[in-house]
């Protein structure tokens, strides 16, 4: 037994020497879970519940409600009595409360740890007193006692307001449902159990794993799940070449792109997570804040934004229009919308879009070289009250042959999408044209008269 004990020992120090095998994810995740690392500081869920950039105390009493302004002196009264008095059922509760406070009050990811310990100590604490309380007294004790834990959990007290308008259309909260209706909507219309991820900005990987129940590219679990996983969202979402922004989707086997309304929030982010130097800025001044710049609307995940085509400010300064998106599907549009956002339409944004990567029809058409090959779809989002208009050129080569793709069907819906006034045009000819699904999902060809 020894000598196993030495040997798996010496194993474990080469490891750990060496950064081979688990030794160097053990690692980032120990620097992960004390913000050491350099992705994981600036979360939200890694910020301190006091001092943490909140006003006062309210990150604290968000997180552990009002309650734990009583758990020192419920410890106090536990300890006493379980060092001193030998009550020793009292001793894994008094053990715990302290390391996993001190996690709490370091970052708040850690809050719902310290709960149950908190809880069992505050219901003893309340228990004991009540044995000693005048009856009278202890209803209302305890409705005190149950009103201080949760009132927090709405917001804090001087923001408290009428809760009966939540989770209703039309409310200032819209965008909060309308996010999780995204993810609902990937996992009641999407198939499960295939070879492919979902991507989004990464801190919806939560989102993705436990509501859409499907894989995603980046999650929230931190950056030991490998660096890459955690650049790449950022990466494509301010790809501004639509080749590598596919090249990244077919190398990170991505079938679904959710673009809530508050990517245009995440900009700034994204830009530092990618490494974006140089060049125009993706945000600018505007208004005493950073704001998205005309670069970030030609980017990617601007133009998912803006039903995917490219702004006019792509085509100013003598520069090329950039070509419409041929492997990216609209299939599902919010109808909540995000009164934080403007739609450039008027009115405010819906709260986020779900795209499909699909191969895309290659459609074909003979003429004269340099005649050009149009092809327009409109794409109408009932559900939404939303349409976009897919919209594409090709010119005809020096043998008279042109070629575009098509991520559009027009003989099924696309998701939600319904494709009406379907039309292509070539020189001087023209007509309705007609996508099959199974060549937009297949990459068949189809050869216009």
């Amino acid at each position: 037994a020894p000598a196993l004990a030495l040997a798996i020992l010496a194993g474990a120090l080469v490891l750990a020497l060496s950064g081979a095998g688990p030794a160097r994810g053990i690692a980032e995740g120990f620097a992960w879970v004390s913000r050491a690392d350099r992705f994981m500081h600036t979360v939200l869920e890694s910020k301190p519940l006091l001092g943490g950039g909140e006003r006062g105390t309210s990150a604290l009493f968000l997180a552990l409600g009002y309650g734990v302004l009583a758990l020192p002196f419920a410890w106090a009264a536990a300890a006493w009595l379980a060092f001193r008095r030998g009550e020793l059922e009292l001793l894994p509760w008094v053990v715990a409360v302290p390391p996993l406070l001190a996690q709490a009050l370091a970052q708040r990811r850690f809050a719902d740890a310290l709960a149950v310990p908190m809880a069992v100590l505050l219901g003893w604490g309340f228990a004991r007193l009540a044995r000693r309380a005048p009856a009278a007294l202890i209803a209302p004790a305890g409705l005190a006692l149950a009103v201080l834990a949760q009132l927090p959990s709405l917001g804090s007290v001087i923001e408290a307001r009428d809760t009966s308008t939540r989770w209703k259309v039309g409310t200032h909260e819209d965008h909060i449902l309308g996010e999780r209706r995204l993810f609902e909507w990937l996992r009641e219309h999407t198939s499960e159990g295939g070879d492919y991820s979902v991507l989004c900005h990464w801190d919806r990987g939560h989102a993705i794993e436990w509501i859409a129940w499907r894989p995603s590219v980046a999650t929230n679990f931190g950056s030991y799940v490998g660096e890459d996983s955690y650049r790449d969202p950022a990466r494509f979402f301010l790809a501004e070449d639509p080749d590598a922004a596919r090249a990244l989707l077919e190398r990170r086997r991505v079938r679904y792109v959710v673009a809530p309304a508050a990517l245009e929030a995440a900009v700034e982010s994204m830009a530092r997570i990618a490494g974006a130097d140089g060049g125009e800025p993706f945000t600018a001044p505007h208004g005493g804040r950073q704001a998205p710049s005309a670069r970030w609307w030609r980017a990617l995940g601007g133009r998912l934004l803006r039903g995917g085509a490219a702004p006019e400010p792509a085509g100013a300064n003598g520069t090329a229009p950039a070509p419409a998106l041929d492997f990216l599907r609209l299939v599902h549009v919010s109808p909540f919308r995000d009164a934080r956002f403007a739609h450039p339409r008027g009115g405010a944004q819906p709260a986020g879009f779900v795209w499909e990567r699909v191969a895309g029809a290659r459609l074909e058409a003979r003429g004269v070289p340099g005649d050009e090959l149009e092809v327009r779809i409109e794409v109408h989002y009932p559900g939404a009250a939303y349409s976009i208009v897919w919209q594409a050129t090709a010119m005809a080569d020096g043998s008279g042959l042109a070629r575009l793709r098509v991520p559009y069907a027009t003989d099924s819906a696309n998701g939600d999408g319904l494709a009406r006034a379907a039309r292509w045009s070539l020189g001087g000819r023209g007509g309705a044209l007609e996508v099959p699904a199974r060549a937009v999902v297949g990459g068949e060809a189809l050869v216009l008269p």
